[in-house]
């Protein structure tokens, strides 16, 4: 799985997480720890369709809170709430 995420990373000009499961949460987070470490210098964008990544972004806000997040999350992501919005910010990352 690993190596199959590595040719990914590699091989992507931006990320654009839809809504989905337990797997596009884990890839996102991937990416947002190779933000962090300054490992990738790439858009990731989370396509926020009826506000689906809404929770997530409590619980980011609740890690901030308990002082477990320094990176500013916000640096790592943008939320885009229409596919439209996603691809000009990728375009103009």
């Amino acid at each position: 799985m690993r190596e199959r995420k590595a040719t990914m990373e590699a091989r992507s000009d931006a990320f654009l997480a839809l809504p989905g499961g337990i797997g596009t949460l884990e890839e996102v987070t991937e990416i947002m720890v190779g933000k962090h470490l300054r490992l990738l210098d790439k858009p990731l964008v989370l396509l926020d369709l009826e506000g689906f990544y809404q929770p997530l972004l409590a619980l980011f806000e609740q890690m901030r809170a308990a002082q477990f997040v320094q990176t500013p999350f916000e640096k790592m992501f943008h939320l885009a709430p229409t596919l439209d919005a996603a691809f000009e910010y990728i375009d103009g990352y």
